[in-house]
Order: structure tokens, then C-alpha cells, then sequence
């Protein structure tokens, strides 16, 4: 056998090789879009159900009509999916089902999504824009300095009631929790935009749960051995209820996550109870308890981060972190109170419209 016949031998098997290994690169689907009406195509990408892949297309332009060409995954035929695109200047979205078949080469299966109005093909152009209602629930962590405040004046109150008694060596404690489990529920109605970014006004009610404190003063009773202490104990109950406008938009139209901001009025109410008590050597001798309400109006501000699966689908279910903040407020002794919270929001269109 010569050196020539080798090398073709040689060249033919290393062809094979090369072609039995590439063979699974053509597992895929190919699918292409017309825009016949468009003068100007760009930014063409392409998002399937159930998967956060952006699909970016080729475009090319033909004698009268622009074409965007997508290489899709094995496995993408018959899945519904949003392409993005900007046509003629104007930014549009269109739902669609992948309907070229697998291992098909070139232009499969030619959908045409006109600029003009009736669309065909396998999708259909849709305005997102719409009047909105908005449903959420949310859960996380207040927090408020005032407790803190009280306990600390408890605590000078029961050393100088010590103090007058006559009572020797005092010494004094506050401890207060001033954070607390929230619940919260809001409705709001507003306004969607074409891209999904929102504006609305809604009510929102934040139920908090116990914040405790105790505070008091011990020392040593004159010409006895005896100890004596006075110690306070108390809760507050605080609902937070406020009228906020709110607005989210997304990072991007192919983006699943977006910000959120709030900004409105506030009233802060807190029902305050404690328990006081003197005893000597650990017996009580005295006690009397008192109740008061404290509340005020101010500012609530906040911003947080949001997620949602971009499917188009109805009911529009958007999950996120807000972290709020409330303005100083005189009758907690100007402390500021924050929340981080975790909510859940459901969001109803009051009809959607075509795209012209």
C-alpha cells in the first residue's frame, strides 16, 4: 500500500469520525420569524416556557421582508414562549408556540407576525397595558426603638422610688425587645403598562405581634438585712396601617426580576400594658398596673427586590423582599421604625388589548 492511498484512507475515516461526532449538534430546532411590514428590526430575543434561557436571533434582511432566525434546543417544539423584538422604533411582544420540527435544517417552519394589524402564525401580539388589581400578603421582621425608651425611664423611675425610700446600694436594669413577627395584607388598583411595569395605589395593614420590656430597681432595706425591688413588665401591642403608591418595574423586558418602590402616608398605633410590683425579700407587698395607646401619623418610604415568572398567564403571581422604613414619630419618642418583609402579590388584568 503506498503513502498516497494511506492518506486518503486516512482523510475518509478522520471525515467520518468528524461527522459521526457532530451528529448530535443537529438536535435542535430551527425557527424563523417574518416581519413583512418592518422596515427596521432589532433586539430580537426569544424566551420558552419554563426556562430562563434568552434566545438571541440572527437577523437578516431580505427584498421585502426582515427575518429573525432562532436556533432552539432539542425539545422546543410545541412550547409556548415570548419573543421580544423592537420594531420600527417601537418595543413589542408577541406569545407564540415553537412549531418547527427537530433535525430540520434551515427555515422549518416560517411564522409571520405582521406589524399590521391580524396577526397569524402561531402567535399572537399582545398589549399588556390594563387596569389592575393587586392582592398581597407579606410576613417579616418590625422593628422600633420605643420599648427601649420606656424600659429605660422604668428603670430611673423605680432607682429614684427607691432612692426616696431610703433604700441603700441600688442598682437598676432595663431590657426591652423592640423586635417583633409581622403579618400583613394590602389591596391596591392601578395601572400596567405595555412592559409589565405597574403603578398603584393600595392600602396596607402590618399586624405586629407582642413587643416586651421589663425594667426596674433593687437595694438594701436601711437597718435590715432585707433586699427590696420594684420591676416593671410590659407589652405592646402595635398596628401599622398605611396608603402607599407603589411602582415595579423589570431589569429588563427578558429580566424575571425587577425593583420595587413605595412611598405614602402612615399611622402607627400601640397599645401599651405593664405590670408594676414591689416586693421585699421576693414577697410581693405592692402592685398596680396601667394601660396607655400611643399613635401618630408620619411617612412610610421603601424599596425592594421582585420576581415573577414571565409567562403572560393570569392570575400574575409576583414574589419579592421590601424593606420599609417609617419617619420619626413624636409620640415614640421620635424613633424610627423599619420592616423587612416577604411577600407574595396576585394580580388581576381588568382586560388586555391588541397590539395596533
Amino acid at each position: 500500500m503506498n503513502f498516497q492511498t494511506c492518506s486518503r484512507r486516512l482523510a475518509l475515516l478522520v471525515s467520518i469520525s468528524l461527522s459521526l461526532f457532530s451528529l448530535p449538534a443537529l438536535a435542535v430546532v430551527n425557527q424563523s420569524v417574518e416581519f413583512p411590514d418592518a422596515q427596521d428590526v432589532r433586539s430580537v430575543t426569544l424566551v420558552i416556557d419554563g426556562d430562563d434561557t434568552v434566545h438571541e436571533a440572527e437577523i437578516k434582511d431580505e427584498e421585502d421582508s426582515r427575518k429573525a432566525v432562532f436556533v432552539l434546543p432539542d425539545g422546543s417544539e410545541g412550547k409556548s414562549a415570548v419573543l421580544h423584538a423592537e420594531i420600527d422604533g417601537e418595543k413589542k411582544s408577541y406569545e407564540l408556540r415553537i412549531t418547527a420540527l427537530p433535525f430540520v435544517i434551515g427555515a422549518a417552519s416560517v411564522a409571520v407576525l405582521p406589524a399590521s394589524p391580524g396577526v397569524t402564525g402561531f402567535g399572537s401580539a399582545t398589549d399588556n397595558s390594563a387596569w389592575i388589581i393587586v392582592g398581597t400578603i407579606a410576613g417579616g421582621l418590625v422593628n422600633s426603638g420605643f420599648l427601649e425608651d420606656i424600659a429605660n425611664q422604668s428603670s430611673a423611675d423605680a432607682s429614684d422610688l427607691l432612692s426616696t425610700l431610703g433604700v441603700t446600694g441600688i442598682t437598676s436594669f432595663a431590657d426591652a425587645d423592640d423586635n417583633a413577627f409581622a403579618s400583613g395584607l394590602s389591596l391596591g388598583f392601578g395601572w400596567q403598562f405595555a412592559d409589565e411595569s405597574r403603578l398603584w395605589l393600595d392600602y396596607d395593614a402590618k399586624f405586629v405581634s407582642d413587643m416586651k420590656m421589663s425594667a426596674g430597681a433593687d437595694g438594701n432595706v436601711p437597718m435590715s438585712a432585707s433586699m427590696i425591688d420594684a420591676e416593671s413588665v410590659g407589652k405592646a401591642e402595635t398596628n401599622i396601617q398605611s396608603f402607599r403608591i407603589g411602582y415595579s418595574r423589570w431589569f429588563s423586558p427578558t429580566s424575571q426580576f425587577g425593583y420595587r418602590l413605595a412611598l405614602g402616608s402612615v399611622s402607627v398605633e400601640s397599645d401599651l400594658s405593664f405590670m408594676s410590683t414591689i416586693r421585699v425579700d421576693g414577697s410581693d407587698v405592692d402592685s398596680f398596673s396601667g394601660e396607655d395607646t400611643l399613635d401618630d401619623n408620619g411617612v412610610i418610604y421603601g424599596a425592594g427586590l421582585e420576581w415573577a415568572p414571565r409567562n403572560s398567564r393570569m392570575p400574575d403571581l409576583r414574589a419579592g423582599v421590601m424593606y420599609e422604613q417609617i419617619s420619626k414619630l413624636n409620640a415614640f419618642d421620635d424613633n424610627k421604625m423599619w420592616a423587612l418583609t416577604a411577600y407574595v402579590s396576585v394580580g388581576l388584568r381588568l382586560g388586555s388589548r391588541r397590539q395596533p
